[in-house]
Parts: C-alpha cells; sequence; structure tokens
C-alpha cells in the first residue's frame, strides 16, 4: 500500500492519480502502517486528492508519531512550535514531541530543548 501510494503519486508504472495515492495511503494507515499514516496526513493537511481535513491530519500524524516514526516525530515537534496547518501553538505538546526526537539524536530538537531550558 505505502508503494502503490507512492506509484500513483508519481506516476511510476502507472497514470499519476493523487486521489488514487492517498486511498493507498488511507489504506495502509487503517492497516497500522506509520509511514502511510504520516503521508495520508501530509495529504489531509494539503488537500492533495482529498478533502483537507487538519483534525483527522493531526491525529493520523500523531499516531505515526506514537508509533515511532523518526518523520512524523520530527514534523509534530515543529507544528507545536510553530502553529503548523492552523493547528494552534503549544509549547507543552511541541516539548513532548521534542523530547521523543531526542531518542533519535536528533540535534536540532536538542537545540530546542536546550534553548527553552529544557534539557535534563
Amino acid at each position: 500500500m505505502r508503494v502503490l501510494g507512492w506509484a500513483y503519486r508519481l506516476g511510476e508504472g502507472v497514470e499519476a492519480d493523487l486521489a488514487q495515492a492517498a486511498d493507498w495511503w488511507r489504506r495502509g494507515a487503517a492497516a497500522g502502517n506509520s509511514y502511510c499514516m504520516m503521508w495520508y496526513s501530509q495529504r489531509l493537511f494539503s488537500g492533495e486528492g482529498v478533502e483537507k481535513d487538519p483534525t483527522a491530519a493531526l491525529a493520523w500524524l500523531e499516531r505515526s508519531g506514537e508509533r515511532g516514526n523518526y518523520w512524523a516525530v520530527r514534523d509534530l515537534g515543529h507544528l507545536y512550535d510553530e502553529g503548523w496547518h492552523g493547528i494552534p501553538r503549544d509549547e507543552r505538546k511541541a516539548t513532548y514531541w521534542k523530547r521523543k526526537a531526542l531518542a533519535f539524536n536528533d540535534d536540532e530538537a536538542r537545540g530546542w530543548l536546550a534553548a527553552h531550558g529544557l534539557l535534563e
């Protein structure tokens, strides 16, 4: 499902179809694939191939992050720090995700936590 989503997104071996790409990632997300969760959330945020739905997008991105997807964890730290996609800034949630990013040895998260006096 992950690979089929990219095939339709990029038009590799099939005609490009953003709705099909989103649908394959939705199916993969529902089956528990953290990368599909992340990519489907990006489609929901952007409205690419699906109707925009920031609430559902955030829920899928958080599920991906909780499953340990580094890219989702990193995006969530930025999202809550900067207030992306109309989601309000939330320093408590940004701190939560930045601390999770430390498990991946993320230097940007380490710097952010240090700058906020939160590095232990």
